[in-house]
């Protein structure tokens, strides 16, 4: 089996992998102190959603949507709402979340294979390779002239700035003369504004699908809901591909219930803004290379030359880092060193009370 198809980000975690173990030192393998910054108290608002569930005798336990399998309507109407987006012109599938729906769309790379626009996440190129075909990976540039049907980017990007709103609709533009759709995984865009999506475009360009989950900075991972904005066009393509009823009512229920509370997240990007910089300005004295260029919006470093390196030299000072998987030069699976960015003040402080010990050493 080929490297691109021998790999999953989840397998990152599986040895022996416990975000709350405090023997570890400080974990800054995962962000884990989002929520409190959000402009909301949100888990009141899961905690209400779920006292009227209960109240009104656990309807969402009983009832999966047979009359609209895929959400449109239930969870659809919140998301269209929320980037006024016409229902008319777009339609939203729902599933378990954004990997599912990545799993699911891995068949639209035939029969040309599939484009990685930088470094991306493994799973999709994992698919791709299992389905026998190819999956390379591209500058921009060369996403714009390599032949392809599928065509894969993230956004925000973690080594790369972000391609703008008009450089998308021109690689959608250019991919159309071609047959191909351009697939947006905005898992990460929930750090960012609401008018950073890509999902208004979605309404002038027939090619393109945009993913959302509800995992980052909302922290609720475990409604494993995740949602494809797609055109009204490819509708009936994707409900070939994309299995009905993958999220249950009750997940779907919350889920709808977060987006219909519009942006939350502004005192979060205010926050990710302010660590961003505290973290860097520690780690300039720490004696690392600097971290790889990457969105601004995410709240984590990455490292992807000279990673183990990185890795060995945080982990001596007790703070723990990822080994994370990216698809991306070489068209192979290869492991950054990333570092996710203490949010709450004692985590930052603590970041720096052990970056100072570690120069009062030396």
């Amino acid at each position: 089996m080929s490297n691109a198809a021998s790999f999953l980000a989840v397998q990152s975690y599986e040895a022996g992998f416990s975000p709350t173990d405090p023997a570890i030192g400080l974990n800054l393998a995962l962000t884990l102190d989002e929520q409190e910054w959000l402009d909301i108290d949100l888990k009141r608002h899961m905690a209400d959603e779920l006292s009227h569930e209960l109240m009104a005798g656990l309807p969402a336990l009983d009832r999966y949507l047979l009359d609209d399998p895929y959400a449109d309507a239930f969870l659809g109407d919140a998301i269209r709402s929320a980037f006024h987006l016409s229902h008319e012109a777009c339609a939203v599938l729902a599933g378990a979340g954004v990997d599912s729906l990545l799993h699911a769309l891995a068949p639209l790379a035939r029969p040309n294979g599939a484009l990685a626009v930088g470094r991306v996440y493994p799973d999709l190129p994992r698919w791709v390779a299992l389905a026998g075909l190819e999956c390379r990976s591209v500058d921009l540039a060369d996403a714009l002239s390599a032949p392809a049907s599928l065509i894969l980017l993230e956004r925000p990007a973690w080594d790369s700035r972000d391609i703008s709103m008009a450089e998308l609709a021109g690689l959608c533009e250019t991919a159309a003369t071609r047959n191909a759709f351009v697939l947006v995984d905005e898992s990460y865009a929930n750090y960012a504004p609401q008018d950073f999506s890509a999902a208004p475009l979605v309404a002038s360009n027939q090619n393109l699908i945009v993913l959302r989950g509800v995992s980052k900075a909302y922290w609720l991972g475990g409604l494993r809901v995740g949602a494809c904005i797609a055109p009204r066009s490819a509708e009936p393509l994707l409900k070939n591909l994309i299995p009905p009823l993958l999220a249950s009512s009750l997940s779907l229920a919350l889920c709808r219930r977060v987006i219909e509370l519009g942006d939350i997240t502004g005192r979060l990007r205010r926050r990710i803004q302010e660590a961003r910089r505290e973290a860097r300005e520690a780690l300039a004295n720490f004696g690392l290379p600097a971290p790889s260029s990457a969105s601004e919006f995410l709240p984590a470093f990455a490292w992807h030359d000279a990673a183990a390196g990185v890795s060995e030299a945080l982990a001596k000072h007790r703070i723990r880092s990822k080994k994370q998987p990216f698809w991306g030069p070489l068209n192979a699976v290869s492991f950054s060193c990333r570092m996710s960015i203490p949010l709450s003040y004692d985590r930052m402080s603590a970041l720096q009370r052990l970056i100072r010990a570690r120069e009062e050493v030396l």
